[in-house]
């Protein structure tokens, strides 16, 4: 009997109650945060690395120049970020949304990801090399350049996003859905084992397919 693949990614449940407001000051390196929440305020050039937040809310925050390198964020709702670059080397990712973000450079390089959806979000780079994700859908999203080189992917979407410059190349993928998505480049196509293509887009890259293939069309 035939294994069943299940493709559709798993969505964040988020649901907050009681949130203390807080002032940016109070987040630091190494610390511990849960029952919180953060708005229209800054956290840019801030050394946040091993910063553990859980069960909270972050809304209106500029974050350009921060480090969450090594640090988790789970169960908790993200919106209206904008900066210049984030850098989430290492960082923990679980049961989170971000959406209507601006972010110039989004680097979760070696990042674990499980179920996490960014929404109506605008991105310049996501870097997600060497990153395990899991469950995680990237939805009505415009994003420059996405570069999954070395990624392990399990059951990732783009449902409704454009994406001018895909980098593939990854070290493992099961369900990495590029249906309805907007696809201008795709590099790193040599292995397509685990990737899921509607008609059209396998019309528009069978050129770059085929020429993989050694192959010609005359």
């Amino acid at each position: 009997m035939a294994k069943i693949v299940k493709i559709s990614a798993d969505r964040p449940i988020v649901k907050l109650n009681d949130l203390e407001q807080i002032d940016a000051d109070v987040l630091d390196a190494d610390g511990y945060h849960d029952y919180v929440s953060l708005s229209d305020t800054s956290l840019d050039g801030r050394d946040l690395e091993g910063l553990k937040l859980s069960e909270s809310e972050l809304s209106g925050v500029s974050v350009s120049d921060v480090d969450l390198s090594h640090g988790r964020i789970s169960d908790s709702h993200i919106s209206g970020l904008a900066g210049t670059k984030v850098k989430g080397i290492n960082l923990a990712l679980r049961n989170t949304e971000i959406k209507e973000s601006r972010l110039g450079v989004l680097d979760l390089s070696d990042a674990d990801l499980k179920t996490i959806l960014f929404k109506r979000c605008k991105l310049g780079f996501v870097l997600l090399r060497g990153a395990r994700a899991v469950d995680v859908t990237f939805e009505d999203c415009v994003i420059e350049e996405l570069d999954l080189t070395g990624a392990t992917i399990t059951r990732l979407s783009l449902r409704g996003s454009s994406i001018q410059a895909l980098t593939l190349s990854t070290e493992s993928a099961t369900a990495l859905d590029l249906r309805e998505a907007e696809l201008t480049t795709l590099s790193g196509t040599r292995s397509l084992h685990g990737v899921i293509l509607d008609e059209h887009q396998l019309m528009q890259f069978a050129g770059q397919f085929v020429q993989q293939l050694g192959a010609r069309i005359m």
